[in-house]
């Protein structure tokens, strides 16, 4: 029923007890309505299909709400406040080649890891090396989706081998590939954003850049005076992201931005009008702080046999960053601290550990025993190649 307290769905229990009582008052009390009976057969296959019709209609109700739709139904309910759903990503970095000198390479050249199952990614520009055989040049991932987030030194082999090329490397984990957003993850998003329909405010504009593919943090200062202020000009303001490509990042952030107000930053983009008239929008990205991770343990015998890779991805979840096994964690945010504290509680969390020891630092084997200070412009990042578990 539907009233003050909203609906209530009739159980299958509930409405074959309406259908028995019903029937006993049409036909006398001592009907026989058991389940072996003829009339208890026929109340109970009545019932099933009236117990659908409420599932429907409840279906129906509580498609109506943000946080009890799902599907298409949430799909539509945001788009009431201008937000679509982020859909899956391929992944994308850049590769070191070393070949023959003044080599061509096609845009196109298909590279991938050792083995036959790794994501294959390809060179999304034309590259010639140089006069001593190397150069550089972006990739993508043929295939969206997380399964193309890869560590660094992954992506190493040629799909198609060539003779003038010698070596191929991603130098570093290539961790942006992204799934298509979950019911949950829109549902949130929802909540955390406002309207980007017809407003040009901050909130429009952050709201924008986070339903950008990728994008996981957005920072967003403001200058409304008449000088400069923190290095942004007068009335200007500066976007902060941490993720999502480029152009995605600069397109969304024309669509909401005030006109004849800048957008500044040290990452420029070219962006297009319907029109054809040209704009170039500015932002900034986060920097980047690495994350070494060295962690000794004292076990006991009810320490699991994946205990350290447990301990590792506890870690790793925690710091945020790219998994052993390429899934990517987002773990913490623009000007978050890194812990020491957290990181041995998640290294606890893995039973059968007596007690634990660890090392951290923004460099290769770290030494240090407290926090690491991550300043409202960076954001810290670790994987697998940088937490060591012994």
């Amino acid at each position: 029923m539907l009233d003050e307290k909203g609906f209530k769905r009739m159980t299958y229990d509930e409405i074959l007890t309406e259908l028995e009582n019903r029937a006993k008052s049409q036909f006398g009390q001592d009907l026989n309505v058991g389940r072996l009976s003829v009339m208890g057969i026929l109340l109970r296959v009545i019932a099933w299909f009236i117990g659908l019709t409420w599932q429907l209609a409840e279906a129906v109700y509580l498609s109506a709400f943000i946080s009890t739709a799902t599907g298409v139904n949430i799909d539509r309910l945001a788009k009431l406040l201008g937000i679509t759903r982020r859909q899956a990503a391929p992944a994308f970095g850049t590769v070191t080649i070393t070949g023959l000198p003044n080599k061509l390479i096609e845009i196109g050249t298909k590279i991938r890891g050792p083995k036959e199952d790794d994501p294959i990614y390809q060179t999304v520009a034309d590259l010639t090396l140089d006069g001593a055989g190397n150069g550089s040049v972006g990739i993508e991932a043929l295939e969206a989706g997380v399964g193309s987030n890869v560590l660094a030194n992954t992506l190493t082999e040629l799909v198609e081998p060539d003779l003038d090329i010698y070596t191929v490397t991603n130098t570093e984990p290539i961790m942006n590939g992204v799934n298509t957003e979950t019911d949950q993850e829109l549902r949130e998003r929802y909540e955390d954003s406002l309207s980007t329909g017809g407003a040009s405010t901050l909130e429009a504009l952050r709201a924008s850049l986070l339903g950008v593919s990728g994008v996981q943090t957005v920072l967003i200062e403001e200058n409304d005076t008449m000088t400069e202020l923190n290095s942004i000009p007068p009335k200007s303001f500066s976007a902060l992201v941490y993720g999502g490509s480029d152009q995605d990042v600069a397109e969304a952030i024309y669509s909401v931005k005030p006109a004849g107000i800048r957008s500044y930053g040290t990452t420029e983009v070219v962006v297009e009008d319907s029109i054809g008239g040209t704009h170039t929008i500015g932002f900034e990205r986060a920097e980047v702080v690495p994350i070494y991770v060295n962690v000794t343990l004292s076990t006991n015998e009810f320490f699991p046999v994946d205990g350290m890779d447990k301990v590792q991805t506890n870690i790793i979840k925690y710091i945020g960053g790219i998994d052993a096994d390429e899934t990517v964690f987002n773990g913490l945010g623009l000007g978050d601290d890194v812990i020491y504290t957290r990181i041995i509680s998640a290294a606890h969390a893995v039973q059968g550990i007596d007690d634990v020891t660890v090392e951290l630092g923004t460099s290769e084997n770290p030494v240090g025993t407290s926090n690491i200070a991550i300043t409202n412009r960076q954001v810290a990042l670790t994987d697998a190649d940088k937490v060591v578990v012994s």
